[in-house]
C-alpha cells in the first residue's frame, strides 16, 4: 500500500504513471492491474485514475470540437471580433487549434482543437474574448479520430 500526504502527491503519482504507461506503450490490462493496485484504499486516487478511460490503448489520438454558441446579439460580438481573431491566430501559432469559423446561420463557431486534454482546452478557452466577455457558451466534445481523408492523415500521427 502506498501512503501520500496529501492530494498534490497522489496527483503528481498517477500523472507520472500515466506517462510511463503511454510512454512504454503498456496495454490496457497492465494499466488496469496497476489501478487495482494502487486504488484499493483511497478515494480520491479513485477519482483520479477513474477518470481515464481504461478502453483507450496508451498514444491514442484524442481532439476536441468546440462549438460556441452566440447568447448575446451579432452587434456585441462584432464589438469583440477583431480581439477574438488575434486570440485564434495566437491559438494557431501555438499549434493548439487546427481549423475554425462560422456557423452558418450566424449563431457561434465552430473549432477543431488538437489539445487533448479536457482541462488543458478549457484553460485556452477562458483566455477567448467572447468568454471573458460572456458572448457565447461553450460545448466541448471530445473525440477520438478513426479515419481521415488523405490530406488529413497527419490528424492520426
Amino acid at each position: 500500500m502506498i501512503n501520500f500526504k496529501n492530494r498534490i502527491e497522489i496527483h503528481c503519482f498517477v500523472l507520472t504513471a500515466k506517462w510511463i504507461f503511454k510512454t512504454l506503450q503498456l496495454e490496457v490490462s497492465a494499466w488496469q492491474k496497476f489501478q487495482k493496485l494502487i486504488c484499493c484504499n483511497n478515494a480520491f486516487l479513485k477519482l483520479i485514475i477513474g477518470h481515464w478511460d481504461v478502453n483507450l490503448k496508451p498514444n491514442t489520438i484524442l481532439m476536441f470540437i468546440i462549438n460556441l454558441t452566440y447568447k448575446v446579439p451579432l452587434e456585441k460580438v462584432d464589438q469583440f471580433l477583431n480581439q477574438h481573431n488575434e486570440y485564434l491566430d495566437k491559438q494557431y501559432e501555438l499549434e493548439n487549434f487546427l481549423a475554425s469559423g462560422r456557423k452558418v446561420p450566424r449563431t457561434g463557431g465552430i473549432i477543431l482543437s488538437k489539445i487533448d486534454s479536457k482541462s488543458e482546452v478549457e484553460k485556452v478557452i477562458e483566455k477567448d474574448p467572447f468568454k471573458i466577455n460572456d458572448l457565447a457558451d461553450y460545448e466541448l466534445i471530445e473525440f477520438i479520430p478513426g479515419k481521415a481523408a488523405e490530406e488529413m492523415k497527419f490528424l492520426m500521427e
